[in-house]
């Protein structure tokens, strides 16, 4: 099968007057309207979503791709949406995808890490300067289908992307502690998710916690946990800046990675014509997504002040300090892979995209 490379940074033209005729599309995706002769005049997919409809990811980037997605086809294909979760787990979306309960899905590596391990090199510590160009870079690594990011996480696993973001502003924020120095996260415990997670606040000499998103608010009001690492936005989703004391603007713990794919089979069976305008819909929302990133952070910073948190900014010799204790991480993640990955490539791409980006 021809592998199609889609290129979310690269402006794809579209042809005109899309949509006369589709042949084997996925098992959920709806034709309608045809006419006495049967033409197929309009294609209905759904779209399955992990984000809630209000999370700017959702509005900056599903909400944003459907209605690209319709002013590039006059309207001739409606994508259903279908956020926060109503079709699967953040864990499952492959299989929601292969299964054709959506025609696409919410792949977030960091929930796949066994399916989609080398989108990990991003998730490393202090390697992203912020969501832009963070954003920027993922979207032109996957984007090249010659990269062993795409062809490990994506093309092995018969996955198109379409449009990628990634929360890169992670910090850690504590209602116990005033955060003043790197050395006062040791000995806290510390909210994880798992994965890299765990590794960045054991590296940091403070004790992983496993406490799921919505539990994070009762386990720091509680005292169940010191400090939690997460970016500014999602905690302010969660009311956190209610009740941490301190938060650190510029440790850029990690990052989160999400991504929206087709499966390869579906998307090859949909008209030519249909195909361009996912590919520039896509390029549009992940560009979209990255103008966004920096300032739905400010604006959570903002609320963090506005509550009283005291919001902590380290020096430079405190960032090299960060650096110092956190680069065994790198070294941690490239033990942790299955033997015969090419973890170390992968890292060397994501530092080329992400020079690349910064510079542009």
């Amino acid at each position: 099968m021809k592998r199609t490379s889609i290129t979310p940074l690269r402006r794809i033209a579209v042809v005109t007057g899309l949509v006369t005729a589709m042949f084997g599309l996925s098992a959920c995706a709806d034709s309608a309207g045809g006419d006495a002769d049967g033409e197929i005049t309009s294609i209905t997919l759904r779209l399955a979503d992990g984000y809630a409809a209000s999370h700017y990811y959702s509005v900056a980037g599903a909400q944003f791709f459907i209605d690209k997605v319709a002013e590039l086809t006059d309207g001739a294909v409606t994508i259903e949406y279908y956020p926060g979760g109503q079709l699967g787990k953040p864990t499952d979306m492959i299989d929601v995808l292969d299964e054709g309960v959506a025609d696409i899905a919410f792949t977030a590596p960091g929930y796949l890490p066994s399916q989609m391990p080398l989108s990990g090199a991003f998730s490393l510590p202090r390697v992203l300067p912020d969501g832009d160009v963070g954003t920027l870079a993922y979207a032109e690594v996957i984007g090249d289908s010659g990269s062993v990011v795409y062809q490990r996480d994506y093309a092995d696993n018969g996955l198109v992307p379409l449009f990628a973001g990634i929360a890169a502003d992670y910090q850690v924020m504590s209602a116990t502690s005033g955060l003043e120095t790197p050395e006062a996260l040791h000995g806290l415990s510390a909210r994880s998710a798992g994965g890299t997670i765990d590794l960045i606040v054991k590296a940091l000499g403070a004790e992983p916690v496993p406490i799921t998103t919505g539990d994070i608010y009762g386990a720091l009001e509680g005292g169940m946990v010191d400090a939690n690492f997460q970016g500014p936005p999602g905690a302010v989703g969660g009311s956190l800046h209610e009740v941490v004391k301190a938060i650190t603007t510029n440790g850029n713990f990690t990052a989160f990675v999400s991504a929206w794919t087709m499966k390869q089979d579906a998307f090859d069976a949909l008209p030519v014509d249909v195909q361009s305008a996912l590919r520039e819909a896509g390029a549009a929302t992940s560009q979209n997504l990255a103008a966004v990133a920096n300032g739905e952070t400010a604006k959570a910073m903002a609320a963090f002040e506005e509550a009283g948190v005291t919001l902590v900014t380290y020096s430079d010799a405190q960032l090299e300090e960060l650096d110092s204790e956190l680069s065994v991480v790198t070294e941690q993640w490239l033990a942790g892979l299955d033997a015969g990955l090419a973890g170390e490539d992968a890292v060397a791409e994501m530092k080329d995209a992400v020079a690349a980006a910064a510079e542009s």
